[in-house]
């Protein structure tokens, strides 16, 4: 004669969820899923129903300490950009080359400027002019 397999059948939830390693939370939305295991006629749930559910979708159970400050950090990491982007978006943060860019061309205005003055305008002034009187001169052309 053949033996009978004996079901490994618990009669809570929460003692399924414990059997299987799981929060009570985690085990609700697993129930919601398609082709979730349905309780036994007496209400009990089999266990190895549900894990072979579980195996069959990949579904963990709890998460160590180390995962769980994993998925904390790449949440705040996702928090940070979503912010950058949203700034970026209401423009209070301007790409770095365009930076660069109007810098370089306020600089060579600047220095155009500068050049036409020290080379034109200011030259006329310093005749028979002592250093400290140069330099005062140039000091108030440079708004000093």
């Amino acid at each position: 004669m053949g033996r009978k397999k004996t079901r490994n059948i618990v009669r809570t939830l929460v003692q399924l969820a414990k059997t299987l390693g799981v929060t009570r939370q985690a085990l609700d939305s697993w129930r919601k899923m398609e082709g979730a295991p349905k309780p036994e006629p007496n209400g009990g749930h089999c266990v190895d129903a549900w894990e072979k559910f579980r195996e069959k979708h990949k579904l963990k159970g709890h998460e160590t300490p180390d995962e769980k400050a994993v998925k904390l950090e790449k949440l705040r990491v996702d928090l940070d950009r979503a912010k950058f982007n949203f700034e970026k978006d209401k423009g209070l943060y301007v790409h770095r080359e365009i930076c660069s860019n109007r810098m370089q061309t306020h600089l060579a205005e600047l220095f155009k400027e500068l050049s036409r003055r020290f080379e034109h305008s200011l030259p006329p002034q310093y005749t028979g002019k002592t250093a400290a009187e140069i330099s005062a001169i140039n000091r108030a052309e440079l708004g000093e």
